[in-house]
């Protein structure tokens, strides 16, 4: 009967150990990839004027009219993607995507639009190409009409770009089924992980059992927690490094924002790991401690009822 009750608590208990590490898993996904801040602290943090506006230049670069490659240097180009695509503007539009996106996630909104406004940029780099090449080309032998060649330049770029219509057809009915599976999950998980405590608690009845299965489930969980943290912020950027410099699949940029990403999700797993694992470790710790305060205790109880035995 002994043998068949360790066997039951042991297999609580892994179920219990199995349960604590996929609802901290979950718990840290929440807070790190599914938490909108998480994308707009990497907003803030990437250098546009280093990694975005260079590229920006080449694709104005390539595309500007050959009637002005007289009039534009790559200087006047690389200026005006700065001053026309700032910082700011990249932020809010992104930001704008990341807001609205969450937003659909969290049932905050019904509206699913996803999309960036390139009407500020155009009216800028109209301006600032007018500003620049107007008065050469009214010096020049054989003026041109700047403002027309210029209006077909821009017809070409796109007041917005709406992101949804990007997306496959069937994206929508996907997110509503994940929305739906993360819900039932999260409760299922807290669910289970309360009722293998009670079962535990039934089968055992003793205090001693009771902190150990529990207390080993959590220590083993939250150490599960830290060693993948650890993994994700050492093993998977190296990897995810090289296979960037074999394949030159990944850009810089690409690479960095992914890192970002793995830092938020190992500093969550951290967050709720290293908790688990301490709770458990004195909770399976006291279950030494506890022999010693019971027997203490009994001890104090007899010398109490020989003492009024004495008196009478």
């Amino acid at each position: 009967m002994t043998l068949i009750k360790n066997i039951a608590i042991g297999f609580l208990g892994f179920l219990l150990l199995c349960s604590l590490t996929s609802l901290g898993m979950f718990f840290a996904i929440q807070n790190s990839l599914l938490n909108e801040q998480t994308y707009k602290d990497i907003v803030n943090d990437i250098d546009f004027e280093s990694e975005i506006q260079p590229l920006m230049a080449e694709q104005i670069s390539s595309q500007v009219p050959s009637q002005f490659s007289s009039y534009i240097s790559q200087d006047f180009v690389n200026q005006l993607a700065t001053e026309a695509l700032p910082t700011a503007w990249f932020k809010s539009q992104l930001n704008s995507v990341i807001d609205n996106f969450f937003g659909y996630i969290n049932n905050e909104t019904t509206d699913f639009q996803l999309s960036l406004s390139f009407a500020e940029p155009k009216a800028n780099i109209r301006e600032k190409i007018l500003d620049k090449i107007t008065p050469l080309v009214a010096a020049s032998p054989m003026p041109i009409n700047v403002s027309a060649i210029l209006d077909s330049y821009l017809v070409q770029m796109p007041d917005s770009i709406n992101l949804k219509e990007q997306l496959p057809s069937d994206a929508l009915s996907t997110l509503e089924q994940a929305k739906s599976i993360l819900a039932t999950l999260k409760i299922a998980l807290i669910l289970i992980s309360i009722i293998l405590i009670i079962l535990i608690i039934i089968v055992s009845r003793e205090l001693k059992g009771i902190l150990r299965s529990i207390g080993g489930a959590l220590a083993i969980a939250g150490a599960s927690l830290v060693v993948s943290a650890i993994v994700l912020v050492n093993l998977l950027p190296t990897i995810m490094n090289n296979i960037g410099m074999q394949s030159n699949v990944l850009s810089p940029l690409i690479l960095d924002v992914l890192q970002k990403i793995f830092a938020s999700l190992s500093a969550q797993l951290n967050l709720f790991g290293l908790p688990m694992l301490i709770i458990g470790i004195i909770l399976f710790a006291f279950t030494f401690v506890l022999p010693l305060i019971l027997n203490k205790s009994n001890q104090k109880d007899t010398s109490s009822d020989v003492k009024k035995k004495n008196k009478k």
